[in-house]
């Protein structure tokens, strides 16, 4: 007899189905908020298990809706499909859209002063930088950087600052290396 505790998926806490997530073999032990049951039948992927004893006649109970009837005593582990389940009651009253769930109302938006990156993060800072491709050029591009940041931005709120981004490295630079891939990478 096999354990499977994550095999089924529960809609709705007042459902008395559960839905397989994948095939569960017949006399197997199912765990489901701290209940357990065992499987009288193979249940396929998708399809509804009992979760408790479901008299003839009384609704099949899924998304907490009544999804249909129970055409015999339907009992916890059997597999509820077409052959235990009838889809209405000639007897039956029925009420259609009384049980009206309202969305909830909308969070209130909240935002920053950011910018979505192409990988979906989110940045807050806007600098300028002055990059470096060698190291013979490292000193330039301090130099540029810090003239730069020395003048006034004012007419650009969007920027936040100016940084030199240099690096050790030069001509010689290794292919490939890993040098190479850390530059490459920033």
């Amino acid at each position: 007899m096999d354990n499977h505790s994550a095999a089924l998926l529960l809609l709705n806490t007042v459902d008395n189905v559960a839905v397989a997530r994948s095939y569960v073999p017949e006399s197997t032990s199912v765990a489901l908020n701290g209940h357990s049951l065992t499987t009288t039948a193979e249940i396929p992927a998708g399809h509804k298990v009992a979760l408790s004893e479901i008299p003839e006649g009384t609704s099949i109970v899924k998304y907490g809706q009544t999804i249909g009837y129970a055409a015999c005593a339907i009992h916890p582990g059997d597999w509820v499909h077409v052959h235990n389940v009838v889809a209405e009651r000639p007897d039956q009253d029925y009420e259609f859209c009384t049980q009206i769930q309202h969305p909830a109302p909308p969070a209130e938006e909240r935002t920053f002063m950011g910018y979505r990156r192409a990988n979906g993060k989110a940045g807050t800072r806007n600098y300028i930088a002055v990059i470096s491709t060698v190291n013979c050029s490292a000193t330039a591009a301090r130099y540029v950087a810090k003239e730069l940041a020395e003048t006034d931005l004012s007419a650009y709120p969007n920027i936040d600052g100016i940084v030199p981004l240099v690096h050790k490295s030069g001509c010689a630079l290794q292919f490939n290396g890993e040098d190479h891939q850390q530059l490459n990478r920033t």
